[in-house]
C-alpha cells in the first residue's frame, strides 16, 4: 500500500482562530491513498485511487478513481503536485461518493477499515500534518536567525 498525503496550503483568511483560541472551521486534511494489489498489478492491472479527508480524526470519503493499467495507476500518483492535479482532471474520475448508494460507499469504508484505513488513521494524517507545519516553521525560523545574524 502506498500513500501519498496532499496537503492543502493553508489560506490565512481561512484559519482565522476566535478570542478562545479554537478555529472557526473543523480542522482538516485532505490527502489521496494509492492501494496496489500485488497479484493484479503483476498481470498488468493499476490500483485504487482514494481520495479521503481527516475531519477533526474522523475518515470521509471524498472520491475513488480505479486505474486499469500500471502506468495509469503510476501517472496518478506522480509526485509533482501540478502535473498530477492537471492529468487527473482529463481522466474519469469515478463517480461522486455522494451520489453512492449509502450500501456501497459502507462497503468501501469497510474494505478500507480491513486494511487499517479508519479514524485511527485520520489520526494519523492530522499528527503527520500538525509536525510537518512544525518542522516547516522551525526551519523557517531558522532561516529568519541566519538571514538576520
Amino acid at each position: 500500500m502506498h500513500c501519498i498525503a496532499l496537503m492543502e496550503i493553508k489560506q490565512y483568511e481561512h484559519t482565522y482562530r476566535m478570542d478562545t483560541g479554537e478555529r472557526e472551521e473543523e480542522e482538516h486534511v485532505i490527502f489521496s491513498l494509492f492501494i496496489e494489489k500485488e497479484r493484479w498489478s503483476q498481470g498488468g492491472g493499476g490500483g485504487l485511487e482514494f481520495t479521503l479527508t481527516s475531519i477533526d480524526h474522523e475518515l470521509v470519503l471524498d472520491a475513488l478513481a480505479v486505474h486499469d493499467t500500471k502506468a495509469a495507476f503510476d501517472e496518478a500518483k506522480e509526485l509533482r503536485l501540478t502535473t498530477r492535479v492537471e492529468k487527473r482532471d482529463r481522466r474519469y474520475r469515478g463517480p461522486m461518493v455522494g451520489e453512492l448508494s449509502e450500501e456501497l460507499n459502507d462497503e468501501i469504508l469497510d474494505y478500507l477499515d480491513e486494511r487499517g484505513i479508519h479514524n485511527g488513521f485520520a489520526e494519523y494524517v492530522m499528527a503527520q500534518a500538525h509536525y510537518s507545519e512544525q518542522m516547516n516553521y522551525e526551519h523557517m525560523l531558522a532561516l529568519m536567525r541566519k538571514f538576520a545574524a
